[in-house]
């Protein structure tokens, strides 16, 4: 099961995240690029999905590593649902 990460950042630490830049910047239309029928996969009806990770298991492998760098002041890691929250402090 994918998690998510949603941070709670504080301490005025902020992190950014940015798009990255087009290839084309002189302003035309970008031609897109459709799959022939042939490349295209069938579509199961039904997908199964089985857990493969408890929420428990999930929010024990980024606490040991923040642990482990001694690069945050207290991390703290909580887990819901699947859904990763980060709490942390640049040192």
């Amino acid at each position: 099961m994918p998690a998510v990460l949603l941070g709670s950042m504080g301490c005025g630490v902020i992190f950014s995240v940015m798009a990255q830049e087009p290839l084309d910047k002189g302003g035309a239309p970008q031609k897109l690029i459709t799959p022939t029928k042939e490349e295209l996969s069938p579509v199961a009806a039904k997908v199964d999905v089985t857990p493969v990770a408890q929420d428990e298991e999930i929010r024990k492998r980024p606490q040991t590593v923040f642990n482990a760098t001694d690069w945050f002041t207290e991390p703290q890691v909580r887990v819901e649902e699947g859904v990763v929250f980060l709490n942390v402090c640049k040192m």
